[in-house]
C-alpha cells in the first residue's frame, strides 16, 4: 500500500519507507518516483527482497535486511526484554 500511495500521479508524497514489508513485488520498484526505504526482516522472502534491490530505484532509496530480528520487530512484535530486538528496532 505504501509503494501504491508514493506511486498515484497526484501523490504528495516525496519518500516513502516499508519496515518488514508484505507482498514485497521487484516490479513495484520500476514505478518509484521518490526515494524508498526497505527494513526486512529474516521472514521476508529473500528473492523478493533481492530482486527489489537489484532494479533500478531513484536515487536514495535503500534496503536494508535484519537476518535476526522477527516479520513485525518495527511494530507489535517487539519483544524489547530480548536485547537482540531492543537493538535491531533502535537500528531500524
Amino acid at each position: 500500500m505504501v509503494i501504491l500511495a508514493a506511486n498515484a500521479a497526484d501523490s504528495p508524497i516525496a519518500a516513502s519507507a516499508q519496515a518488514h514489508p508484505s507482498a514485497l513485488a521487484a516490479a513495484d520498484a520500476d514505478a518509484l518516483r521518490g526515494p524508498h526505504l526497505i527494513l526486512a526482516s529474516q521472514e521476508e522472502a529473500t528473492a523478493d527482497v533481492e530482486a527489489f534491490d537489484k532494479v533500478q530505484k531513484p536515487s536514495g532509496s535503500e534496503v536494508h535486511t535484519f537476518d535476526q530480528m522477527p516479520h513485525g520487530w518495527m511494530t507489535a512484535r517487539a519483544d524489547f526484554k530480548d536485547p537482540v530486538v531492543k537493538k535491531g528496532y533502535e537500528q531500524g
